[in-house]
Formats: C-alpha cells, structure tokens, sequence
C-alpha cells in the first residue's frame, strides 16, 4: 500500500525524465551543473555542521547530535565570479570566462568545498549575498519550519492537533484571493 501511494505521489515529479528518456536514450546526467554549461561555478556546498537537540540516551538523559548544513550557489555572470574569487581570495582565478570555469569545475568545486567547510551556512550566504552572488542555504526538515522568508509570507498553518501542543504546521494554500478568505481548517469528519 505505501509504495502505491508513494508512487502516485511522485510520478508527477518525474515526468520530465521520462520525456528525456523516450527522446533520447542515452541521457546525460548533470547533477548539480547546468545541463548546456552555461553556468559555473554552480553547486551544492557542505558548511559547518550544526549542532542540534538528538534523541535522548539509554538512560533518558539530553543528546547533541550534528546535522550537515549546506548551501546552493550558481555564478551566473562575470561580475559575481569576480565578487566570488575576491571572497575565496584567490586572485590567480577572478580571469576565468565561463567556459574555462566549466573546463575546471571539479577544481572550483574543491576550492568551494573547502572555503565553505570552515564557516557556518548562514554566514557563508549573507556574505555571498553582499557580495552580488547568488546564494542560498539549503533548508532542512527542521529549518523550514522556523524559516523567517516562509514565516513573513504566511506559508505555514498551524492545524489543531491532540498530541502536539503549539499545532501542526502545514503548508498553507500557496494562491491568495484578493479578500484573503482563503484558509485552511480543520474539520471532524
């Protein structure tokens, strides 16, 4: 029953591939890069891990436990891979044109990993942000729900549940009537 459901909820999703696939078996995978590599550097970088409240130990008493933190950037003009080589202070690479940053993404890749690795995601975005490049923290489960961007828009509900005292956070309806009467509510069935 659960594969079933989970299937019907994720065919939608993968209707592009499947195009793909039908008008050309031999698909290239990108991963994170721009499929006519129009952009790089272009990615997803690990930050600092945060540490967070875990599940209690044997004995019931308070863990830590880390979770990966991560942020997304694409350098999508010259000016922002100037902004980006003056921030890595590596000079020796602010001449790149795209094409030969797309010829060397494994090693601006690297040179990303490991500037990244050494501050917390947060930081590492406003700092790209100020500096003109396009940069975002990858949100987690636990993340999203406190999201101040999320939060300021009225995406999140929060439904009436038994077990969970401040209620259950759901998205909300993602279109507005212009008189804004459209909300979500719970009803007994």
């Amino acid at each position: 029953e659960f594969r079933r459901v989970l299937f019907r909820s994720a065919a939608p999703l993968a209707g592009g591939a499947f195009v793909a696939a039908a008008r050309d078996p031999e698909v290239t995978h990108h991963g994170n890069r721009h499929p006519r590599g129009e952009v790089a550097p272009r990615g997803c970088y690990r930050c600092l891990d945060e540490v967070r409240p875990g599940r209690p130990g044997p004995d019931g008493s308070p863990t830590e436990a880390p979770f990966e933190q991560w942020i997304a950037l694409s350098v999508l003009e010259d000016g922002q891979w100037t902004a980006l080589t003056g921030l890595l202070d590596r000079p020796d690479l602010a001449g790149l044109s795209t094409a030969e940053r797309v010829a060397r993404h494994d090693e601006l890749d690297a040179v990303l990993t490991a500037w990244c690795g050494t501050q917390e995601a947060d930081e590492v975005v406003a700092v790209l942000r100020d500096a003109g490049v396009a940069a975002s923290r990858v949100l987690d489960m636990v993340a999203i729900l406190d999201d101040a961007h999320l939060r300021a828009r009225g995406f999140w509900v929060e439904l009436p549940h038994p077990r969970m005292p401040e209620g259950w956070k759901q998205p909300g309806i993602a279109w507005r009537f212009v008189d804004g009467a459209n909300r979500l509510r719970s009803e007994e069935h």
